[in-house]
């Protein structure tokens, strides 16, 4: 039972790895274990930009929800996915969900099937829920990861600054123009 668990975990690293992780930001991307295998609620904290966080979990027959809560210092793209092990079907999980909700309990996000859910989420606290049903003859296991990215200035902003820039010297050369011709003219 425990080397079908082991399995379980090194397979399902390795589909993040080869799944997940395709879609990260840069080569620079860090990969974080976490632990959250003491229980049900598990506080990750401070989450970083460019960090793959992952965490790989075995849970019994029957439904089951575990909730992780962290923490984004600044406005972040957020990324993220829960999938289980289809193909041990002794450790299969069937209705696998993964939610994203505001420090108030607001939901922000969900999906199902191991979709990916990406979001733009702002500063702040928020918790993220796997649930589902353990329904492999030994419970079931999942992988769920997740990734956080700074939000990107998009160009439209850019433009829209070096054009008021641009604005900015037209009227200051102009204002230079007007003043000198002032100042020859009472000369």
């Amino acid at each position: 039972m425990k080397i079908i668990k082991k399995l379980a975990t090194m397979i399902g690293f390795v589909v993040v790895l080869v799944f997940g992780v395709q879609g990260a930001s840069s080569a620079a991307t860090m990969l974080e274990m976490v632990d959250c295998s003491g229980g049900f609620a598990c506080d990750v904290g401070d989450l970083e930009f460019d960090k793959v966080y992952l965490n790989q979990e075995s849970v019994d027959v029957g439904l089951f929800e575990h909730a992780y809560t962290f923490t984004l210092a600044n406005d972040s793209n957020f990324s993220g996915i829960a999938t289980d092990h289809p193909f041990l079907t002794s450790l299969d999980v069937a209705d696998l969900e993964f939610s994203i909700f505001s420090d108030h309990g607001a939901p922000l996000g969900m999906t199902s099937g191991g979709a990916p859910l990406e979001i733009s989420l702002l500063a702040g606290d928020y918790s993220m829920v796997v649930s589902g049903t353990g329904t492999g003859a030994a419970g079931g296991a999942y992988t769920a990861s997740l990734e956080i990215t700074a939000v990107p200035i998009p160009p439209a902003v850019l433009l829209l600054g070096s054009g008021i820039l641009g604005l900015v010297a037209v009227a200051k050369r102009k204002r230079s123009v007007v003043t000198s011709d002032s100042t020859s003219a009472t000369a």
